[in-house]
């Protein structure tokens, strides 16, 4: 079936390294299934009519989908939502609306509201989400976290400290992701307890 160009997105080709997000993407999207050179370059010519899936058209397709509460639970029982029951996938999408953010090119409030977190208890919440009684949200390793059993609530998945790119948003102090969303790496007071505790008297 022959489509014109603005009927459907031209995915980059940096998702056929991720094949669950360019699976999430083809089922929520008409797309055309180009092989990653072909995409590249006809993204690169930017045709007139071309759309290309960007960060930001995905991060306003996720807010249609998923801001209503009861939608969105309705949706998360349908198969084509499955991918989010995961933090591992999770994180795969929320690394792609993370993209075209940054310091310089744009800022990480546009994450803000995106039910992508996933968070340890193995629940996901929105970008921004507060965790229990309005406390902020905690970030620390796997290790770390069993070292706190009673903040299980607060914390977000290990998976977010582990993660080669969004890591660094999550731990390091002068990112701005943290700051904005009021995320606290407690590793640092976890290491510094561990050393007073076992420094000699």
């Amino acid at each position: 079936m022959l489509r014109r160009l603005d009927e459907g997105v031209v995915c980059p080709a940096r998702l056929s390294g991720a094949p669950r997000l360019l699976s999430f993407v083809q089922t929520h999207f008409t797309s055309f299934d180009l092989p990653p050179g072909l995409s590249e370059e006809i993204l690169a010519l930017a045709p007139p009519g071309i759309r290309p899936l960007s960060p930001a058209e995905l991060r306003a397709y996720l807010r249609r989908k998923l801001t209503e509460g009861k939608k969105r639970e309705r949706r998360l029982l349908h198969p084509a939502w499955a991918g989010l029951h995961s933090a591992g996938f999770c994180l795969e999408v929320l690394d792609f609306c993370a993209l075209d953010l940054g310091a310089v090119s744009g800022s990480y409030e546009q994450l803000a509201g995106l039910f992508v977190l996933p968070l340890a208890t193995g629940a996901v919440a929105m970008v921004g989400q507060l965790g229990p009684f309005g406390a902020p949200l905690l970030v620390a390793t796997l290790q770390q976290q069993k070292l706190l059993p009673h903040l299980a609530p607060r914390f977000v998945s290990p998976l977010c400290a582990e993660h080669s790119r969004l890591g660094p948003l999550f731990l390091y102090d002068r990112c701005p992701f943290r700051t904005i969303y009021s995320i606290i790496y407690i590793g640092y007071y976890i290491i510094n307890a561990s050393y007073v505790c076992s420094a000699p008297s």
